[in-house]
């Protein structure tokens, strides 16, 4: 009986030490298992590390050079394409200041940020000083714009000499005569009378041997800020060109840009109240 007893008793106890170690043995298990997630993790975020360093690496030297080799841009252009960025930010900062700020006044959240009102300044101050320096060109340019002295005899003119416009005999030149004043009308006269744009002449041999004369009044404004009125034709006598005629709708553009100073000399001030009252 006590044999039976004993023999119980060591079954027991083999039972429990095994369930003992089939417990230590999957707890092993479980820290291991967790230890390789980690390791793994760690792996693959070195991982990724490395790729977006290698990926980042390759942006900067393929566009490094590309910038490197762009022309620089021009004053004009580089300002207008600042000047749109920053008022872009603007735009992008005061729609966020509406959304976030829905409950503050409508005026508060309709009011410029201060920044473009900065930059807003300073355009204005290039554009007053650029609209100054082009009035004083234009004043210089037409102190010695040409003119077209009308009705004065010419001196030196042959008695037998006709005028192609008014035909009077040895008074004037051609360019004198104030009969047929205009341009426009001397040169409807040379179109229905068939002469010579060059000489003025009804028996002309072509080619004209004055074709290639410069005209002066032409002379004069080329290069100048009125070049635009020299008329775009193959040549003219001196009698038919249009620029001494310009002269008035030259000073009517000076005119419009003495205006126009005076607009941005406003803005200006008001922009300056605007940057002072936030500032406060």
């Amino acid at each position: 009986m006590s044999d039976k007893l004993e023999a119980i008793a060591n079954g027991s106890s083999s039972a429990q030490s095994s369930a003992k170690s089939s417990t230590a043995r999957d707890d092993i298990v479980k820290v291991l298992t967790e230890r390789i997630e980690v390791l793994e993790r760690t792996a693959s975020q070195k991982a990724d590390e490395q790729n977006e360093s290698s990926a980042l690496k390759t942006i900067v030297e393929t566009v490094a050079p590309k910038a490197a080799e762009q022309p620089p841009e021009k004053d004009d252009e580089y300002m207008q394409r600042l000047l749109d960025e920053v008022r872009d930010e603007g735009d992008l900062m005061e729609t966020a200041d509406e959304v976030s700020d829905e409950d503050e006044p409508s005026e508060k959240r309709a009011r410029p940020s201060t920044l473009t009102k900065r930059f807003d300044k300073k355009v204005l101050f290039w554009q007053i000083n650029s609209i100054k320096a082009k009035i004083k060109i234009m004043e210089m340019t037409l102190k010695n714009f040409p003119y077209r002295k009308l009705g004065e005899t010419g001196k030196g003119v042959e008695p037998w000499h006709v005028c192609p416009f008014c035909g009077m005999c040895g008074h004037h030149t051609p360019d004198s005569c104030s009969v047929i004043a205009t341009s426009e009308q001397r040169n409807e006269v040379v179109t229905h009378s068939e002469r010579c744009r060059y000489c003025l002449e009804r028996m002309c041999q072509q080619p004209c041997v004055l074709r290639t004369r410069r005209c002066t009044y032409c002379a004069r404004i080329r290069g100048t800020v009125f070049e635009d009125a020299v008329p775009k034709d193959e040549g003219h006598n001196l009698a038919l060109c249009p620029v001494p005629e310009s002269k008035r709708r030259m000073k009517r553009r000076m005119e419009r840009q003495k205006k126009l100073l005076i607009e941005k000399e406003h803005q200006l001030l008001l922009v300056k109240a605007e940057c002072r009252k936030s500032d406060k």
